[in-house]
């Protein structure tokens, strides 16, 4: 470079109090403060979102501990209401196969007397059977041939 290039260009310090690089330091310094009131509003929705999740888990916790000791408050009740509930109608429906069981003997004499029979024939056919082990019993204890 020559004297006479030298002389043309300006010096440092006159590049920093140019209205051009001035415009520029501006707009980035309004640039940075744009971005920081930004990183602050979003940090803020952060700290709302994390604060609502919260409140959120600690009111699901809450009401299932509120549901939890209201079924143990009432447990015993529903137990003892399903219990008397079943054996009312446990006692209807014997009632009411007993009732079914003398009108069918009314109603059905000959059926009746046909079951009577088949429990007796099964009754003389097992005293038959016993008699019969026993003789065969005997006759082996004496040892006589059958």
């Amino acid at each position: 470079m020559d004297e006479d290039e030298w002389k043309k260009k300006p010096a440092r310090g006159a590049l920093k109090n140019s209205p051009c690089v001035t415009a520029l330091e501006d707009e980035l310094s309004q640039s940075i403060s744009s971005c920081r009131v930004e990183a602050d509003v979003v940090k803020t929705w952060i700290n709302f979102l994390e604060d609502t999740w919260l409140l959120q888990l600690s009111n699901a916790e809450t009401n299932e501990k509120r549901v939890n000791d209201e079924l143990e408050k009432h447990e015993d009740y529903f137990v003892n209401l399903a219990i008397r509930l079943l054996s009312l109608l446990h006692t209807r429906l014997e009632t009411a196969s007993s009732v079914d069981s003398e009108l069918s003997k009314v109603l059905n004499p000959r059926r009746n007397l046909e079951e009577e029979y088949l429990t007796y024939e099964a009754k003389i056919i097992t005293t038959f059977s016993v008699v019969d082990n026993m003789k065969q019993q005997f006759l082996r204890s004496t040892g006589e041939d059958f």
